[in-house]
């Protein structure tokens, strides 16, 4: 009989169960904080930390259960194996990276009465810019909130409703690391329900401290109606999800080579075992064979040799097996053609626009500091079928040299701001192909309006309307 010593769980794999048990339990854990925002294990860590943990513990339990099994299989289908969970950590971990990030770490409401605003603690662990801005619903008033976050019209003159106004700075431990107005940051977004007014922007380390302190000179109580929210929010976002798709693709192919391997040394290790398998016959006294001419009843001399030969001898398989070729070319090419179908809709790019800010007629770009003076690009108008002209702070730049020259200029600059002027003649295109350069070296962009514009050099017929950007 078989001692119980030789059916008893080895170590290895009680903790393997442990582990397995720890991390599924920390990943339950994790999956119910983040949908009730109630945790039931208590555990004293944050959800991206207890997320990552729940997955390591879960991998290693799995793979010390499976250890021996692992040990016996071939070097194919451990490369398979390998593959597979490279794949799935690679945009397993982008996807985790994504859902813990803090792209919004303030969406608090707010009073519009006058006075002194205090947000609580929030944490930022992001390194990359962010807008603050008040968003209102429209419910309220909508002609009145469209005053209020910027868009002008003769209802407001005529009702006497200003733009909100408010001063704000930013601390991480009682120390104030940026500050802003509204004054020197102008922009406006909205839509049917809820329009918003922008207060500034900042760009700072990540931190677990941060307070916002938010001053409105002016009494709008008025719409507190319409349920105003102060907002802190990462202001590019679809950069950061612009790398899903090529990592997405990336781990696709990876993980079709990897189960086309392991395919393969499966059917590879149950054809050997299959070429390994002799005939076994039971029976206690085996069947003599005669020789040719031999009277009935008398045993061979040879017949217990041919018969231990023929123990020896392999089955033949009846029917042939799938060929290894045939079978990893053929996931390869199904893998390929769905990667193709997915490539020709995957980089489409829906146009979003470009974000800009417009300053108000009359006023002057702002100084970043008391000894720093504000880029200003001027793009001039050289005449009909000549490219415009482009300076930088009343100095001549090529079109080739703008993206450099911009980036040497505000590479010394604590607040990376642009402000853009163009003559009346200046096609748009030119205009915004100045934003699209100051964009791509992470500028914010202000347009200057031209109250005065300057006549075009040339007309050839009736002149075209200015138009004021």
């Amino acid at each position: 009989m078989e001692s119980k010593s030789n059916m008893a769980i080895p170590p290895r794999r009680w903790v393997g169960y442990a582990l397995l048990a720890s991390g599924l339990s920390l990943l339950f854990d994790t999956l119910t904080f983040l949908r009730t925002n109630w945790s039931p294990l208590k555990v004293p860590m944050y959800a991206a930390d207890e997320l990552a943990i729940g997955c390591l513990f879960s991998v290693v339990g799995v793979l010390l259960i499976l250890a021996p099994t692992l040990r016996r299989l071939l070097l194919r289908t451990r490369i398979g194996v390998a593959l597979i969970v490279i794949a799935a950590a690679v945009y397993g971990g982008w996807e985790w990276w994504m859902a813990t990030r803090t792209w919004v770490p303030l969406d608090m409401p707010v009073s519009l009465a006058r006075g002194h605003f205090r947000s609580p603690e929030f944490k930022i662990n992001l390194d990359a810019g962010f807008w603050i801005f008040v968003e209102v619903e429209t419910k309220v008033d909508d002609e009145g909130v469209s005053c209020l976050t910027g868009y002008t019209s003769d209802y407001c003159l005529k009702n006497g409703v200003r733009e909100l106004r408010a001063s704000w700075t930013l601390s991480d431990r009682g120390r104030v690391v940026a500050r802003g107005s509204t004054d020197s940051s102008q922009g406006s977004r909205g839509g049917m329900d809820t329009k918003a007014r922008y207060l500034g922007n900042f760009s700072v380390p990540a931190g677990d401290h941060f307070v916002l302190d938010v001053e409105f000179p002016e009494d709008n109580i008025f719409f507190n109606g319409g349920h105003p929210r102060l907002t802190i929010a990462q202001s590019y976002y679809w950069s950061f999800d612009e790398e899903r798709t090529p990592l997405f693709l990336f781990a696709t192919l990876v993980g079709a080579i990897g189960a086309a391997l392991l395919v393969s040394g499966i059917v590879e290790n149950r054809n050997r075992k299959h070429a390994e398998q002799t005939v076994t016959l039971t029976s206690p006294l085996p069947i003599p064979l005669l020789e040719e001419g031999a009277a009935r009843g008398t045993p061979s001399p040879t017949a217990g040799q041919d018969f231990q030969y023929a123990q020896r001898l392999p089955l033949r398989r009846p029917i042939v097996g799938i060929p290894q070729f045939g079978l990893i070319g053929g996931i390869v090419f199904a893998i390929l053609a769905i990667l193709m179908m997915m490539l020709t809709g995957a980089f489409e790019r829906v146009p979003v626009g470009l974000w800009v800010h417009a300053l108000k007629p009359g006023a002057i770009p702002a100084k970043p500091d008391a000894w720093t003076v504000p880029e200003i690009v001027m793009v001039t108008d050289a005449g009909p079928g000549q490219e415009p002209g482009l300076s930088m702070n009343s100095k001549v730049v090529a079109w080739d040299d703008l993206a450099s020259a911009l980036k040497h200029e505000l590479s010394g600059r604590r607040e990376w701001t642009v402000y853009v002027e163009g003559d009346d003649c200046v096609a748009w295109a030119n205009v915004v192909n100045v934003i699209d350069i100051a964009h791509s070296d992470g500028a914010k962009v202000f347009l200057v309006p031209q109250p005065n514009g300057k006549p075009c050099k040339t007309y050839v017929g009736t002149r075209p309307p200015r138009t004021v950007f």
